[in-house]
């Protein structure tokens, strides 16, 4: 249940921004990029940061990929919201399951986890 494009972060932490939403964002190759953290969500616009490198790669800082624990191969989904470029966890965000998704109040689970909330709330 992905809004936009999955993309894997490489081995040295970089994701590809798919040139659709580069274009629709107005954003070319080498442009420097703000970021924001937000409730799991990474959000790039053009600004005055880290830049894209030739071939349209993000270089997501370290600190970012380990307070959201997003690993070396981690997928993420990548979507626009107006002209932002925004990057999330893709799949429950408990485990790595990505099929057979529930999105509560912009929260994914899968229905294994969303279980597991449900026997909890019901013990309670």
């Amino acid at each position: 249940m992905a809004r936009g494009f999955v993309r894997k972060i490489d081995d040295l932490g970089r994701i590809v921004i798919p040139i659709e939403l580069r274009r629709s964002a107005e954003i070319m190759n080498r442009d420097a990029l703000d970021m924001y953290l937000v409730n799991g969500t990474m959000t790039l616009s053009k600004g005055k940061g880290r830049k894209l490198d030739k071939l349209g790669r993000y270089t997501i800082p370290m600190e970012v990929r380990r307070t959201q624990s997003w690993d070396i191969g981690q997928a993420l989904d990548i979507y626009m919201e107006g002209k932002e470029v925004c990057i999330r966890r893709y799949g429950c965000e408990w485990c790595d399951e990505t099929e057979d998704l529930i999105e509560v109040n912009g929260h994914k689970l899968c229905h294994a986890c969303a279980e597991k909330v449900g026997a909890a709330i019901i013990e309670a």
